[in-house]
């Protein structure tokens, strides 16, 4: 079973410690994000495969009533990869974080002051329910009469060669699929990490090293290779990478 990646959004620092210390209490191995921004929550979400959400209500202080956690929770049900990933509520807030908790499925709520042995609880509850949500998230090709599955998420990248595709994973194989076209393999694999980066090809931008739009080139880490940006695609990953040149 792969690392776990639980993310943890909200404005307080002493709040982000102190879950931190919390899930590396129970699932020591896994690594936490913590951050403030919802923004930043966002691309995070895109560029890894996060298994448990922690949410604070209220993320900006500095604005009245504020509730942009619930913004963000809307945004993250969006993305069909955590349509069931377990997201937790933090608020002081009972009656919109009820609401909210009702209206995006939400799978516990945490209030303020802590019930610590609680938390462990739901946190281990909740990344064993992923576990059973992403137990067999392969996706299958036939292939010369004989079928084969591949993990989505070691999929880099996918070209389309003169009506085969060319589908290369992160143990460096290249497999052949016959008249499956790009489009095709978007749909099924269904990832928002995927993104078509020209007419021919995709690529997930977890493996993504640095973006030249001028060279029109996506470089990929770990020596698998390089990817060309399509001219009619240019403007596309440049608003999606929002100007970065390095993840």
């Amino acid at each position: 079973m792969s690392a776990k990646n639980v993310l943890i959004i909200s404005h307080s620092d002493n709040m982000l410690e102190k879950l931190k210390y919390v899930v590396k209490q129970v699932e020591g191995g896994c690594e936490v994000f913590t951050l403030h921004e919802p923004e930043a929550a966002y691309i995070c979400a895109i560029k890894h495969r996060i298994d448990l959400f922690f949410v604070d209500i209220v993320i900006n202080r500095r604005t009245v009533k504020d509730v942009s956690g619930i913004t963000l929770v809307k945004n993250i049900r969006d993305i069909k990869q955590y349509a069931f990933t377990p997201v937790v509520l933090v608020s002081q807030l009972e009656d919109p974080a009820l609401q909210v908790y009702r209206d995006f499925h939400c799978y516990g709520l945490v209030e303020k002051p802590f019930n610590m042995d609680y938390i462990k609880k739901l946190i281990k509850d909740a990344l064993m329910f992923r576990d059973s949500v992403q137990s067999n998230e392969k996706i299958y090709f036939k292939n010369n009469g004989v079928i084969f599955g591949i993990d989505k998420e070691d999929i880099v990248y996918a070209e389309s060669i003169r009506h085969v595709l060319h589908i290369h994973t992160t143990d460096g194989k290249r497999h052949q699929v016959r008249y499956k076209t790009i489009k095709e393999i978007m749909e099924e694999v269904a990832n928002p990490c995927m993104i078509q980066c020209s007419r021919n090809a995709v690529v997930n931008v977890k493996y993504v090293e640095n973006i030249d739009i001028v060279n029109s080139v996506i470089g990929l880490e770990k020596n698998y290779g390089k990817v060309d940006i399509g001219f009619t695609y240019k403007e596309k990953v440049r608003n999606f990478f929002d100007g970065r040149t390095k993840w």
